[in-house]
């Protein structure tokens, strides 16, 4: 009978369109993350927060538009890369350890769908969390974008969240919770550091620059 039920449901999950389905999955995470409103709030101020000690707080680099605007974008960017990478590891391989997520992997659906959607709702929040630091940048800073840069900033933003979400996805799928987070916390610190968003790169040494 068990056996039966599989196969018609397998018939049915056949006509089943992943994307519509990758959306429900996230409509239902998103819905799951703001039970908890605390975890939104510490991720979107981490990066507005770390702004206003290292920008505002020192005037000649608030005063400053090439700075001001600089440290603005890098922000953004790391508001996206912490939000996104580190919750969607911890997320994706927690899942793997508790009842409903072994329910939810035995169901005769899409796996990617399911991936795709706890990613996407999750990546949400990462983009949440450039608002703060944009609103902050442009009304007590010098920071500046041009009207005709704005659509390129934005489209940047969206953009940058694919390698995260995908590098988040690999570990999250790969290792334990206790690990994911970890690495995810390393590899996230590595690319801001490398990438120029916490130092200038024209400020590291030739050896840094080299490697």
């Amino acid at each position: 009978m068990n056996l039966c039920g599989w196969e018609v449901n397998k018939l049915n999950s056949d006509r089943i369109n992943p994307i519509r389905l990758s959306i429900t999955y996230a409509h239902y995470q998103f819905l799951n993350i703001i039970r908890a409103p605390i975890s939104i709030l510490l991720g979107i101020a981490l990066p507005v927060l770390t702004f206003l000690l290292f920008i505002v707080s020192q005037s000649k680099f608030a005063t400053n538009a090439n700075v001001a605007t600089s440290a603005m974008i890098g922000l953004c960017i790391f508001g996206i890369m912490a939000n996104t990478m580190i919750n969607i590891a911890y997320e994706l391989a927690l899942i793997k350890r508790t009842a409903w997520g072994s329910y939810v992997k035995a169901l005769p659906v899409y796996p990617a769908s399911r991936n795709i959607g706890y990613s996407v709702a999750i990546s949400f929040i990462g983009l949440l969390s450039t608002v703060p630091v944009i609103l902050v940048a442009l009304t007590i800073t010098s920071a500046t974008i041009k009207g005709v840069y704005w659509f390129g900033f934005i489209l940047s933003l969206i953009f940058s969240i694919i390698p995260f979400m995908l590098i988040g996805a690999v570990i999250g799928i790969l290792f334990s919770w206790r690990s994911a987070i970890a690495i995810s916390q390393i590899i996230m610190f590595t690319l801001a550091f490398a990438g120029g968003l916490f130092i200038p790169p024209v400020a590291f040494p030739n050896w840094l620059n080299d490697i």
